[in-house]
């Protein structure tokens, strides 16, 4: 796939690209309210991780099942996962940028290496003088490949009690899933093969590929 041009948050890419600097998304909020925010990567090919400013997330729950809740503050999705969190608004008045951007660990693969922005506004946030604009507070966010930080969250996901599982098993199967790399077939464009070094990548299961 074509590396995108840039991520949203909400249909909106943010202050930080060019053409949407006057359309970022504002959230606006009251001082000391707890808000549960549904944060859905609706990417096709990207791992992000997201984050608030200044603000903790309690993690309560992750595609659709409740977890044990527990504190953070970034959390890392895959395509098409979903991270509910609560998040309470217990900073200083002001506005606070919410981010996102990529996690990718894959040494020599293109990615998009943007930042997408949407702002968190408290109500009682003072206003700016006229004619001017106050900058949100930036966050904190991990490297694009930060393996420690992705590591971290998704190993502290777990179920909110212990869950009965069958004990008596014929057979232990294992099946490893991931991506190999193929020579770019004869007579096939280069666009065709945008692997590394001009290879494309193939799905493999037990380190073999399988063929259509």
């Amino acid at each position: 796939p074509n590396v995108s041009d840039a991520y949203t948050i909400n249909g909106q890419p943010g202050d930080l690209y060019k053409c949407s600097s006057k359309d970022t998304v504002i959230v606006p909020v009251d001082s000391g309210e707890t808000n549960l925010i549904r944060v859905i990567n609706a990417g096709l090919n990207q791992q992000l991780f997201f984050t608030i400013a200044n603000h903790k997330f309690t993690v309560v729950g992750a595609d659709a099942s409740y977890l044990k809740p527990f504190i953070t503050s970034v959390i890392m999705l895959g395509p098409g996962q979903t991270t509910d969190v609560l998040i309470t608004a217990d900073q200083p008045p002001a506005r606070y940028y919410i981010a996102a951007r990529a996690y990718a660990s894959a040494q020599g693969a293109p990615f998009d290496n943007t930042t997408t922005t949407a702002i968190l506004e408290y109500k009682t946030a003072p206003c700016p003088a006229k004619g001017s604009s106050t900058t949100p507070v930036f966050p904190s966010l991990p490297a694009y490949n930060d393996t420690n930080t992705s590591t971290a969250f998704t190993t502290s996901l777990r179920s909110p009690k212990k869950a009965p599982v069958p004990t008596d098993i014929d057979e232990n199967l294992i099946f490893t899933v991931g991506l190999g790399l193929n020579k770019c077939p004869q007579g096939k464009r280069a666009r065709n093969c945008q692997g590394p070094n001009g290879t494309r990548f193939t799905a493999s299961m037990n380190n073999v590929s399988f063929v259509l």
